[in-house]
């Protein structure tokens, strides 16, 4: 299950950034040194995706194709808060630069 939340990360994280994520793996077993490996590229890419990030970008619309085909479009600020829980839980924890799962 752990795989899979990183791998799902990934795929948020390849969504943010405007490229296709539909045939990335969500589902695949990898042994706990891949899990490794992906726990610090998906926290170095997020926190330069967040670094980089303006208040104006919030809104912009991310559209994406999931595994199954299905085309979906949300806001940076919605995929955001599901990765990072929304502004008022990142200022009461100060969550910001911290590193959280996916799920």
């Amino acid at each position: 299950m752990f795989s899979h939340i990183l791998l799902a990360e990934k795929v948020w994280i390849t969504r943010l950034r405007g490229f296709d994520s539909s045939r990335l793996p969500i589902w695949s077993e990898v042994d706990i040194e891949v899990c490794a490996e992906l726990v610090m590229q998906n926290k170095e890419s997020f926190t330069t995706f967040l670094t980089n990030l303006s208040h104006t970008d919030l809104d912009k619309l991310i559209f994406y194709t999931n595994s199954k085909g299905e085309e979906f479009k949300n806001p940076v600020r919605d995929i955001r808060n599901l990765a990072f829980g929304p502004p008022e839980f990142v200022k009461a924890t100060g969550n910001r630069n911290k590193y959280v799962c996916v799920s």
